[in-house]
Formats: C-alpha cells, structure tokens, sequence
C-alpha cells in the first residue's frame, strides 16, 4: 500500500506526476494526459502493482467496463431546489 502512494514520485513511473490524481480505491490514479502543459489529450487509469500482485476482481471490472467504453461525464449542482430536470 505505501509504494502505491508514492508511486508517481519513483523513478520509472511511466506517467507525469503531476499529471497524477490519487483514488486509490479501486484503482490507484487517474492520470491527465496533457494537464501540465494546459491541454488535457487522454486520460489513464494507472493501478500499481508490486511483486507477484494480480488485479482484484473489483479492478478487473473496472477495466472490462473502460475497454467496453462503458464510461460517462456527469456535472452535478448542490443546492439546486427547482426540481428541473438535468
């Protein structure tokens, strides 16, 4: 668990650090292509993973559900109290 938290920060991540927004459950980091240089172009879901470790099976799902493109972008407003559908 702890290589995983400082694992944009170790030589040989293939990904920007700065790049790197930490979940860590279930997977470890999003990564925003692009973000540094102000032009977000893709984005990564990266898992890290030392020694003989395999993916959960909750991870396992996740992938399958991004390689289907099984994946969505909702905005959503706190407060908003007249019901109007969004």
């Amino acid at each position: 668990k702890t290589v995983e938290k400082i694992a944009p920060s170790l030589t040989g991540f293939p990904e920007a650090p700065a790049e790197c927004r930490a979940l860590y459950e279930p997977i470890d980091y999003i990564v925003f292509r692009g973000l540094q240089r102000g032009l977000v172009e893709s984005l990564a879901f990266v898992d890290v993973k030392s020694g003989r470790a395999r993916l959960s099976t909750r991870q396992r799902e996740v992938r399958a559900l991004i390689e289907a493109g099984q994946v969505s972008f909702h905005v959503t407003s706190h407060g908003d109290t007249t019901g109007a559908d969004r």
